[in-house]
Order: structure tokens, then C-alpha cells, then sequence
């Protein structure tokens, strides 16, 4: 029953995005009257054979467009007139560009139409995380929470002088009730910005540099963060290393080996130290109980589990009008947009292994979980929203990132890259994606049966 359900969620989420993905490309064309063909939800053939077991559930024919359910639930596509894409034939196109055509538009209106897709999907996620705000509201840590273990601090923090649990009074003189407040925009843009902090019982005020905010955009994860006592909040289906070991929710890692680890950062540096290595975890369970669990490293440092915040301070839930949880919604989509562009960064560089990173359908269904949660399913869809903008976006024939190059490349220097460049070019990129999505769907086989 728990795979039907995870089944059931990524479906429903893949039908909504697919869909509004499909229609940000069929709107804006149809805005610049170019005829669509097809508007199809999912395939109606083997991806990326056109021809191959070509069938479609269901389809019915409106004016000069055909709208289907394809059989193959990975993706799905918009079928417009006069463009090479992954579902045209060679010689398949006329000699002589018709009016209605995609070919025959100015290149900045074809741009908006292979950026239409994109568009939605970033629109989407913010109405999605908007929505979420507005219905279930947000965590929010207080500030005295966070003051009673101090703060931990990345490399920036210390040169310009915090110090290893120091607590925050104030920044630019106003007093945030909540550790989130102290990175509002309204904060760090001020002119000469400063933080009051409280170290030991001296009170100190540390100037931001002048370089502050561009540091702060690259750093922002490793200035300052509150020091956590490490609670167990969720095991990842991604990495099984802490449930194959009995690790379990709820349960509190203080130390490992023979080292005391109490804070979640101290714990974190231990396992970076240890990749591709077993280390024996010190767990609390149930208040009473302490355990020793061997638990094997990945070889980016983890093991596979979420740190509970609402266990390790007393978070309050802060509700918003429907008029404040837009800038609300706006900006949790900008973190995730930024959070997954730093993680792509940090795998085309090596920093973090890809097969613990990246996950196809199965995974993602592990991800929804054995049970209907309507909050973590908006929060999930409105992440795979920002994640399907970002793919979509990659440099690749075949991809609308890769269609945006060409046509960027034909507005630089005026000259149109022919139809069979291009198809050449989509055989290139189609294979390079089917490779991908083979390591994806292997990938998690691969964790499933490990």
C-alpha cells in the first residue's frame, strides 16, 4: 500500500508540472500565432524513439491542435509547427517556411517560447510556496532558543571576529525575535551594517566589512548558524547507511568512536574526516538508553539522515495573511533555486559525489513517503518545480537550454543554424540525456536493493 501511495504522489505531481511545463510552451506560441500540432501529458512513444510503440491513451482533436495522454509517464511534450525537436523526422519539414510556423518567427519570440516552460515552472513553484505559507504558515526559531547553545560560525564570521558560541542581542540595533530575521534584506542592506553579541558576559559589537553583502551571497551557509544538539528528524531514502545501521527517528547522536559530538556542526566535520570509512555513532534513545551503532560514511561525508530543529529548540509556527505570504512564497522560491544551483556547482566540481545526489522516479517517490502528507507534498512539488526550471535549463540539445544556445547564437551573430545541424545536434544531446537518466533510474535501483 506505502508504494502505492508514494506511486500515486509522484504521478500527481508529475501530471501538474508536465502539464503547466507543456503549456507555458503552447501559450506563448499560440500568443505569437504559431500553429501547435500536439499537446501532449507524457509520451505517446518510447522517449526518444518517435516511432516506437506509438500509442496514446487518450487523444481528441481541437481546430489545428491534438491533445493526448501519452502512454510513457516521463515527461511530455508540445508539438509546434516548423521545429526540429526530438519528435521530428529528417526532410520531414517543407523547403519553404509557412507563416504559422515556429521557423518563421523572429528569434526573440521563438526564445520566449522555448523559455515558456522554464517560466511556469519558476512562477509555479512560488505560487506553490506562497499557498504553503499561507495555509500552513512557517518554523521559525526564536532568537533566545538559539542563544542558549550559542552560535556556530564558518571561516568569514571568525575573521572578521565572532567567536565559537557566542550569542546574537542585535543587529543594526534592532532586536529580531527570530533567528531567520537576522538575514532580512532590510538588515544586511543597511548602510554600516553591525551585529551586538553577547560572549561569555561581555557585550561586543562586531562592523561588517565592506565587502559584507558580496562574502554574505557567496557564504551565507557557513557565516554564522545556530549550534544544534543532534536529533534525528528523518531517515533520507536516498542514503540507507544510519537506517541500515538501526539509526532511528528521534534518536540523539552525541558522540562517535571515542569522541564527544553533542552539536550537529561538530558531527558534520567528523564525518567529512571519516568518508568511505565505519565509525561506531553514540546514540541517546529515549531519553535513557545509550547505544553504540556501526553505521559506514559515504564517501561525501554523510549518512544518511535529516537533523530535527523543532527537537533541538522550541520552534514556534508564524502564520501569514494571504497578502504577506507572497514575498514569503517568492522568497523561499529564491533559496531554492540558489540552494540547487550551489548543489549542481558543487557536482560538476567534484565536491559531492553524484550517485548520492542525484535521484530518478524511484527515489523520488521514496521521497514523498508511505503516507499522504498534503504539506510535504505542495513543499516536494514546488521543490521538483524549481528543479525541472533548473534541468530544463542546462546546455543541452534537446533540453530548452540547449534550443535557447542556438537561438541566442543566431541573435549574436545572424546566422540561423540550419535544420540539419540542428537535428544532428538533438541526436547528440538526446543521447547525452538518455545516459542520464539511466544513471538516475540505476542509481536508485542500486540504493533500493543496497
Amino acid at each position: 500500500m506505502g508504494g502505492l501511495i508514494m506511486a500515486g504522489q509522484l504521478l500527481l505531481s508529475l501530471t501538474i508540472l508536465v502539464s503547466l511545463h507543456e503549456f507555458g510552451h503552447f501559450i506563448t506560441a499560440k500568443f505569437f500565432k504559431m500553429r501547435v500540432e500536439k499537446f501532449y501529458l507524457f509520451f505517446d512513444f518510447l522517449f526518444p524513439m518517435a516511432n516506437v510503440a506509438k500509442f496514446a491513451l487518450f487523444k481528441k482533436k481541437i481546430g489545428d491542435t491534438e491533445y493526448g495522454i501519452g502512454w510513457f509517464p516521463l515527461g511530455g511534450y508540445v508539438n509546434i509547427s516548423g521545429m526540429v525537436d526530438e519528435t521530428t523526422e529528417k526532410d520531414q519539414l517543407p523547403a519553404d517556411p509557412q507563416p504559422w510556423e515556429y521557423r518563421s518567427k523572429p528569434a526573440w519570440q521563438r526564445l520566449i517560447v522555448i523559455l515558456g516552460g522554464v517560466i511556469v515552472n519558476l512562477i509555479l513553484g512560488m505560487i506553490i510556496f506562497t499557498g504553503i505559507m499561507y495555509t500552513w504558515g512557517e518554523s521559525k526559531t526564536p532568537i533566545a532558543e538559539v542563544n542558549k547553545t550559542g552560535i556556530h560560525i564558518g571561516s568569514f564570521a571568525k575573521e572578521i571576529g565572532f567567536q565559537e558560541g557566542d550569542k546574537v542581542l542585535t543587529v543594526n540595533g534592532n532586536h529580531p525575535k527570530y533567528w531567520e530575521d537576522i538575514f532580512e534584506v532590510k538588515e544586511i542592506m543597511a548602510e554600516n551594517p553591525y551585529f551586538e553579541i553577547q560572549r561569555n558576559e561581555e557585550k561586543l559589537r562586531i562592523e561588517m566589512t565592506a565587502d559584507f553583502i558580496t562574502r554574505l551571497s557567496q557564504e551565507k551557509d557557513e557565516f554564522i548558524s545556530p549550534r544544534m544538539v543532534t536529533y534525528v528528524e528523518k531517515l533520507t531514502p536516498q542514503i540507507s547507511n544510519a537506517k541500515d545501521a538501526g539509526l532511528l527517528i528521534n534518536d540523539q547522536i552525541i558522540g562517535a568512536d571515542s569522541k564527544s559530538l553533542l552539536y550537529f556542526h561538530e558531527f558534520q566535520t567528523y564525518l567529512k574526516d571519516h568518508k568511505g570509512s565505519k565509525i561506531d555513532l553514540k546514540v541517546v534513545r529515549n531519553l535513557i538508553d545509550t547505544l553504540t551503532l556501526n553505521v559506514a560514511v559515504t564517501d561525501n561525508g554523510t549518512i544518511g539522515f535529516k537533523p530535527s530543529a523543532s527537537k533541538a529548540f522550541k520552534v514556534d509556527t508564524v502564520h501569514y495573511s494571504f497578502i504577506e505570504a507572497i514575498p514569503q512564497g517568492i522568497k523561499l522560491g529564491y533559496k531554492t533555486v540558489r540552494d540547487q544551483l550551489t548543489g549542481l556547482k558543487k557536482i560538476f566540481t567534484g565536491k559531492i559525489n553524484a550517485k548520492d545526489s542525484l535521484s530518478g522516479p524511484i527515489g523520488i517517490a521514496q521521497a514523498f513517503g508511505a503516507s499522504w502528507d498534503w504539506h510535504w507534498f505542495w513543499m516536494l512539488t514546488g521543490l521538483i518545480s524549481m528543479v525541472l526550471a533548473i534541468m530544463n535549463l542546462l546546455p543541452i540539445p534537446g533540453l530548452d537550454g540547449g534550443y535557447a544556445i542556438f537561438i541566442l547564437w543566431e541573435m549574436i551573430t545572424g546566422k540561423k543554424v540550419s535544420d540539419n545541424v540542428m537535428q544532428k545536434a538533438l541526436s547528440v544531446g538526446l543521447v547525452v540525456i538518455l545516459l542520464l537518466t539511466f544513471f538516475a533510474i540505476g542509481n536508485d535501483i542500486f540504493k533500493l536493493f543496497k
